[in-house]
């Protein structure tokens, strides 16, 4: 909104606005006389990058049922580490695997003996790496925030993890928060 009122933009009748997510959308509705109304663009993956690696059917058949949990992004603020760190606790049986960083922010954490920081996964490895669990986590607290932790973003994010999930079908389990729940419908996708 910064850019757009230092350019001033906003009278020309030519401009549209595009928001990566309805919370953006209302509030560039309400703080601008937009000649417009603002379009809601999600993020996405490129379909030919994230190809399904292997179906879930075919995944659960090779592990005999058994399933792993996986994370994988930054591990910022909010991002639900300590969540992770809960759930692994609860279930002893299954296996958390965590991928991202930065580390420090696992040092720091009392983490059960089921739950493995695997590292930074290079993004065109992250298919490979999401075809190899079967129950991917996008955890966020009510706060999320940004690398460095200077500004709470969940309003105002899409994220990406979502959609690279569910490019390799598995199951998600997501918090109920609505940046989620304009792209996860319980019992749908997710």
């Amino acid at each position: 909104s910064r850019i757009l009122k230092s350019l001033n933009v906003l009278n020309f009748a030519n401009v549209s606005v595009i928001c990566i997510n309805n919370y953006g959308k209302l509030q560039m509705q309400s703080e601008y006389l937009l000649q417009r109304p603002p379009y809601v663009l999600h993020d996405a993956v490129d379909a030919r990058r994230f190809a399904l690696i292997k179906p879930f059917e075919q995944f659960l058949q090779e592990r005999k049922g058994r399933l792993s949990c996986a994370y994988i992004g930054s591990f910022n603020t909010g991002k639900g580490l300590e969540l992770i760190a809960e759930f692994a606790a609860m279930i002893p049986s299954i296996n958390f695997h965590l991928y991202g960083g930065p580390a420090t922010k696992i040092e720091v954490l009392d983490l059960p003996s089921n739950v493995f920081y695997e590292g930074f996964v290079e993004h065109a490895s992250i298919p490979e790496t999401i075809s190899q669990h079967g129950i991917l986590l996008v955890p966020y607290s009510d706060k999320v925030f940004s690398r460095g932790d200077y500004s709470n973003i969940t309003n105002w994010m899409s994220p990406l993890k979502i959609f690279e999930y569910c490019s390799q079908e598995r199951v998600i389990i997501a918090s109920d928060i609505s940046a989620v729940r304009e792209i996860l419908t319980h019992g749908e996708n997710a």
